[in-house]
């Protein structure tokens, strides 16, 4: 949710911003008061309503109009986390109109944002939308990309609710874009978590598979518990989706364990009922009770009617389950009846809508009438004193404009000599990595035909001369099969050598046949057990990306197999058309992630060039003892990066 003027530094500062409101007033004891309103409001929301609203009452007494409408934005937020809607509603527009009076552009803007949400939590999709995009030129001209990439990330939302698969992903993508922009990675493991939920929505389990582990090794690397809480709640029911029950009900067990950490009460209580789902599946009723229990005492403790409801549904599936039909109908009543108090707060939300917009339209008419007067009252200033000023004024004109005329040309000359730069840059950075390409297929090619016959000649020689021996009767030649079997690894380590060199079946069958030759070579060597699956792609991608990903895949290999001392790998290459996402992980030793950035040895700083060279990004995930997952994403579209 958005909020203007307030900002959260945690929890911590509670007890310090407590101690000062004894001694303030006026204006600094409401914005206190609404600062202390903000820390509370997840973690204590009845405590961070009451003081909004007593801050509300100072805003009022001190005549403060700022202090109110920031006020009633927070006490909208409190009534929303509470599924109060119908209350967050009314505040809600009271806090937008008084920010409509001032012009606040940044508080007109969140709070329509917030009125969507509303609307999108009690399932209005349309009038969800609709306030989003009225929010869509406000935030256009503030040019926060934050800002632009959560309101594109709630669209996305919106249209993922409406099965509109196809927009929600073309929001998403624009909300990627902004954050990767912004470098906001809360805010781009979040959209990268709901790609991952479309993709599981619809069915496309192992391309959601790939997304979510990526936004979970994203919100690990920044510690973001809340994120990791819903990452780990989605991955579960994907598993449960996939079949897997036990690896499902572990995942949300660790969901549980984040919101916790984070007193996420809401979020925990989900997930629990998500979990009591499982087990009922999985024929542990008294599991599933006891999980249902707990999220509805924490529905009863936030006064949540949506958790009360989604409880009381599962309730009836428990009991039907048990054979208790009796109480099994019971709670479904119970389930209906206040699902649809919801419904009928909805109801009561439009009648307030109503209001609330007529309230709207006469504050901008008054807006427009005052702009006007001003404009009047202005213009008679200008008229008087333009035969004063109107010879300095033109002067001074005629002098920017010059200026101007000159930076512009100056800038479009400058803009030429940038794109031709990087033009060049680009075709040069191509150029010395085909160059490298080429020489090591000549070098490989030479390795075969030179040596190769080389060793050919030496090993027909030693036949050869067994063959006189052995014709003349005479003694065998000391160390012969010594040589001969020397010769023969010699062979086998030329063929091994000129394959990484210039691998053949990477030309000839593409990306996808040569993995799965590299991963079988790889089993062979050391005896792994390793899984291979690939997905999207159907076709041959630009050569230069074929074999800057196979090289990658070389290293991350030979890197497992010096270091992780792991017995199974299992590496995944999946696309969906705009980007070729790369997912390598083994069961090793793993290792401490920061001290292997801070000192790069050779493979991983060939890993992340080669990766950086296709304008793409590289994500591990790794602690002492669990092993190791390095996820590379690349886009398929203008993928050399000039530097």
């Amino acid at each position: 949710m958005y909020l203007s003027g307030v900002s959260s530094e945690g929890s911590q500062k509670t007890d310090s911003l407590r101690n000062v409101l004894s001694v303030q007033s006026g204006k600094k004891k409401v914005n206190t008061l609404n600062r202390l309103s903000w820390e509370l409001m997840y973690s204590d929301t009845r405590l961070a309503l009451q003081y909004a609203q007593l801050a509300y009452s100072e805003a009022r007494t001190a005549r403060y109009h700022r202090g109110e409408y920031v006020a009633d934005n927070l006490i909208g937020i409190a009534y929303d986390v509470l599924s109060k809607y119908d209350s967050a509603l009314i505040h809600y527009h009271a806090a937008y109109n008084g920010s409509l009076q001032v012009l606040d552009t940044q508080s007109i803007a969140s709070n329509l944002t917030n009125i969507a949400l509303a609307h999108w939590h009690t399932g209005n999709l349309k009038e969800a939308l609709e306030y989003n995009f009225a929010a869509f030129p406000f935030f256009e001209k503030l040019k926060k990309a934050d800002d632009l990439a959560a309101l594109n990330n709630n669209i996305g939302l919106i249209y993922a609710d409406m099965k509109s698969w196809q927009k929600a992903m073309e929001f998403y993508r624009k909300a990627y874009t902004l954050h990767k922009k912004s470098g906001n990675k809360t805010g781009l493991g979040a959209t990268i978590n709901n790609m991952g939920k479309l993709y599981y929505h619809q069915k496309n389990y192992p391309l959601a598979k790939a997304y979510i582990d990526s936004a979970i090794v994203l919100k690990n690397s920044i510690q973001d518990k809340y994120g990791l809480a819903i990452a780990y709640k989605d991955l579960g029911m994907l598993y449960s989706a996939m079949g897997d029950q036990s690896g499902a009900l572990a995942l949300i067990e660790q969901s549980i364990g984040f919101a916790e950490a984070v007193d996420d009460k809401n979020e925990a209580a989900v997930s629990s009922l998500e979990m009591a789902l499982i087990y009922l599946q999985t024929g542990q009723a008294e599991k599933a009770l006891a999980l249902t229990d707990k999220a509805e005492r924490i529905a009863r403790e936030i006064n949540s009617l949506k958790l009360h409801y989604q409880a009381y549904e599962n309730y009836a599936l428990i009991f039907e389950k048990q054979g208790n039909l009796r109480k099994a109908l019971d709670y479904y009543r119970l389930f209906r009846a206040t699902r649809d108090s919801v419904i009928s707060d909805q109801r009561l939300n439009q009648v307030y809508e109503l209001e609330m917009k007529h309230q709207a339209e006469k504050s901008a008419d008054k807006i427009a009438l005052l702009t006007q007067q001003q404009e009047l009252h202005e213009l008679q200033i200008s008229r008087r004193n333009t035969l004063i000023l109107g010879f300095a004024v033109l002067f001074i004109a005629t002098l920017i404009l010059i200026w101007f005329y000159y930076q512009n040309i100056r800038h479009k000359q400058q803009n030429v000599l940038d794109k031709a730069l990087f033009e060049v840059r680009e075709r040069k950075a191509r150029e010395v990595i085909e160059a490298e390409i080429r020489e090591r297929r000549r070098i490989g090619e030479e390795l075969h035909d030179g040596l190769g016959q080389i060793l050919s000649m030496i090993k027909l020689r030693l036949t050869n001369m067994s063959e006189k021996n052995e014709a003349q009767a005479g003694p065998n030649i000391p160390g012969y099969n010594d040589l001969v079997t020397l010769v023969d690894h010699a062979f086998g380590e030329l063929r091994h050598i000129s394959h990484n060199m210039a691998p053949l079946m990477l030309r000839e069958q593409g990306l996808v046949v040569a993995l799965r030759n590299l991963l079988e070579r790889t089993r062979q060597t050391k005896n792994y057990k390793v899984l291979f699956d690939s997905a999207g792609i159907d076709h041959r991608l630009d050569p230069f990306i074929e074999n800057t990903v196979y090289r990658i895949t070389q290293e991350i290999l030979n890197n497992m197999i010096k270091h992780a001392e792991a017995s199974e790998i299992n590496l995944q290459v999946i696309s969906d058309g705009n980007e070729l996402t790369l997912v390598a992980e083994d069961n090793g030793i793993g290792f401490e992630i920061e001290k292997a950035l801070n000192h790069k040895g050779i493979g991983l700083k060939n890993i992340y060039s080669r990766t950086e060279n296709l304008n793409g990004n590289v994500l591990i995930d790794s602690a002492p003892g669990r092993g190791t997952i390095i996820t590379i994403i690349i886009p398929l579209r203008n993928p050399v990066n000039a530097k």
